[in-house]
């Protein structure tokens, strides 16, 4: 979730990454994708879509939400 909307993350890979960072940080943008943190490794993102908006490039994603490496997303409870 990013605050109250929904986000679905789509053509997805698993990466080794640094087990300290939170899960659900955004660790980075670029190279074709973005990298959030998990529990033990990382996910890059290739495309996003928002809860009421179009699969789009998940790098436009973020760049149209305005969001920064160091954000964070939450789980939906």
């Amino acid at each position: 979730m990013l605050g109250e909307q929904k986000v679905k993350f789509y053509k997805v890979e698993f990466l080794d990454a640094d087990k300290e960072t939170p899960p659900g940080q955004l660790i980075s943008i670029g190279d074709g994708g973005v990298v959030v943190a998990l529990n033990g490794g990382a996910l890059k993102i290739g495309k996003m879509k928002a809860e009421k908006g179009p699969k789009i490039d998940a790098e436009k994603f973020v760049r149209e939400a305005d969001l920064k490496a160091g954000m964070k997303f939450g789980m939906q409870r």
